[in-house]
């Protein structure tokens, strides 16, 4: 709508319609484009149902947001802080479509649709998309380019079709997007996308022990379960020579100086990219206050010896067994 607001509002456009209105004297046709015009203009906010909505959840417009999707079950998760500030589920949404199969994005054109860690930052929004709204969820990040892998304008977009992007219906994407504008208004940098193959409960990973990218699953369960356990939105990393995810909480005094010894010697990497937005002093700054507003931001980074780092070997629990498998990298 908002891209014939543009239309309608150019001036030739507009007399066109008028001189063809008058001509044949269709009334109902100028009070239709009246109202066409009018509603395509008025700025998209969010509804009282869904203000209701968060408050009945304790929740504020505005909040911190946190997105989870499950692609085999197709759904997106939209976790909001509530006002005593953990994180709560305020809804799931049903995925209209994706592209492709379980598994990583490989290279551009494969219609495939990613898994993995992500930031969206506001430049990242788009609410002039040709699916009603979107945004860019960062692919890739360092983490894929750690594997070559390749490809532009992975979005969660309206809509119901799907080219390796994540397709929620206008309706859908009306609601998320402008909670996650809220979030921004109010002070916000980035909010996290986190995308799995499925569920990654210990049942589950049995079941896909045998797949291509186990050990790639493998590396995101241990990102699933650091949320799980701790509602807290793990700071993502990435270990370039073992081609890992790490998973971090910066909460002593000892891992922030351990984290900012790391940074300083260039040994840990972003998972995504935000130096176009954040330097590495006003990062260190960041680190240093030990702020919340980093585990918003959730740059990831790199193993040493110092962290704790990925298991080399997979353990299921309640008793269940699976081949140990070495997570070296990715297929």
């Amino acid at each position: 709508m908002h891209h014939l607001c543009k239309i309608v509002m150019d001036w030739y456009f507009i007399n066109f319609c008028k001189r063809i209105c008058k001509k044949f004297n269709i009334v109902a046709i100028q009070f239709l484009l009246l109202s066409l015009f009018i509603s395509a203009c008025v700025p998209l906010k969010l509804s009282s149902e869904t203000i209701n909505s968060l408050s009945e959840k304790r929740m504020t417009p505005g909040n911190s947001i946190y997105i989870r999707i499950f692609k085999r079950e197709k759904i997106l998760e939209l976790w909001v802080k509530n006002n005593r500030g953990k994180y709560d589920l305020f809804k799931e949404y049903d995925i209209c479509t994706w592209s492709g199969e379980l598994g990583a994005k490989i290279y551009e054109g494969d219609k495939q649709s990613p898994e993995g860690f992500y930031h969206v930052s506001k430049a990242a929004m788009n609410p002039e998309s040709s699916f009603h709204l979107s945004f860019n969820i960062g692919f890739p990040n360092n983490y894929d380019k750690l594997f070559g892998r390749t490809g532009t304008h992975l979005m969660v977009h309206g809509g119901c079709s799907s080219a390796g992007c994540y397709a929620m219906t206008d309706k859908y994407i009306e609601e998320i997007y402008l909670i996650a504008d809220n979030a921004f208004k109010k002070g916000d940098d980035y909010f996290n996308v986190h995308i799995f193959p499925f569920r990654m409960t210990d049942q589950e990973m049995l079941k896909n022990v045998s797949n291509k990218w186990f050990d790639f699953w493998i590396n995101l369960k241990k990102g699933y379960d650091y949320f799980n356990t701790h509602n807290i939105i793990p700071l993502v990393m990435v270990d370039p020579k073992e081609k890992l995810y790490l998973f971090k909480n910066p909460q002593t005094q000892t891992e922030i100086k351990t984290l900012l010894d790391d940074i300083n010697n260039e040994k840990l990497l972003f998972a995504s990219y935000i130096s176009k937005y954040y330097d590495k002093k006003k990062l260190i700054s960041k680190v240093k206050s030990n702020s919340e507003r980093l585990l918003l931001v959730n740059p990831p980074l790199k193993n040493t010896t110092r962290h704790e780092t990925i298991s080399k070997k997979y353990t299921i629990k309640d008793n269940a067994s699976i081949p140990s498998k070495e997570v070296i990298s990715a297929p």
